[in-house]
């Protein structure tokens, strides 16, 4: 039986490049993955890592190295787009670029062309799509976004439940956990800690968020931890936000 056909849109980015690794590690590797990356070349510690794995270039606006990917790589099974600007104040200061991006048109138009309409699309959006003005968001609460990245966020899960028969939209609130292969820019004021026990943090996130208190704690329960300088890394609880947990990755 041939295997399972992986694409991540956006692996060099933060949660791409975990997702990578996180894949590329599992026993057996019965899954063929393969990414995009808008950097040419993509950084070579990470090819080193991921070996095996096919890298595409390819232009989200334009959609120019899909085809490329149809040709070598085929039709995948599953696809999981990472790709964003999620930087708040830089889809401020170009909205017509984080709606272009955030947006998955050319994705999609091309998930289209194939004749099996089978692959799973697994499209990851933001918190940042509800107002703020209460906790414990459900997800049939009415979204209102208060800044441009929260708008095409709703735009772009708009377009995906209008185009697409087979998908899943997440909406996550701040990912955290330990540096990347290839170290990436962190557009958020905390991303690891560097010690244990218990944490109370101030978070304060550029835009129209308010700040959050966050709580790290080593102690939440019984889950696989992950060990980075020396510590005991365990989950991360936004206490003025959805209620959602979140496992390192």
């Amino acid at each position: 039986m041939s295997k399972k056909k992986v694409l991540i849109v956006g692996g060099t980015g933060y949660l791409g490049q975990h997702l990578l690794q996180g894949y590329a590690d599992i026993t057996g590797r019965p899954y063929d993955l393969a990414f995009t990356h808008r950097s040419s070349p993509p950084p070579q510690v990470l090819l080193d890592a991921i070996s095996g794995s096919l890298a595409f270039p390819v232009d989200l606006k334009s959609g120019s190295g899909f085809e490329a990917i149809s040709k070598t790589f085929g039709q995948p099974d599953v696809v999981v787009n990472c790709a964003a600007i999620s930087v708040p104040r830089a889809c401020e200061h170009d909205a017509d670029a984080a709606l272009a991006i955030n947006v998955p048109s050319s994705l999609v138009k091309w998930l289209q062309r194939f004749n099996e309409k089978s692959t799973l699309l697994i499209h990851l959006s933001t918190d940042q799509v509800y107002e703020g003005e209460k906790s414990f968001y459900k997800e049939d609460d009415v979204a209102v976004p208060v800044n441009v990245y929260g708008k095409t966020k709703v735009e772009a899960e708009k377009f995906i439940i209008e185009q697409c028969s087979n998908f899943a939209i997440l909406r996550s609130s701040i990912i955290y956990g330990p540096q990347t292969i290839s170290p990436v820019p962190k557009s958020l004021p905390i991303q690891r800690a560097s010690k244990c026990n218990w944490y109370l943090m101030l978070v304060g996130l550029i835009g129209y968020h308010v700040f959050k208190w966050l709580r790290l704690s080593h102690n939440l329960g019984d889950m696989t931890p992950h060990y980075s300088n020396q510590c005991l890394h365990r989950r991360l609880i936004v206490e003025s936000g959805p209620q959602l947990t979140y496992p390192w990755i």
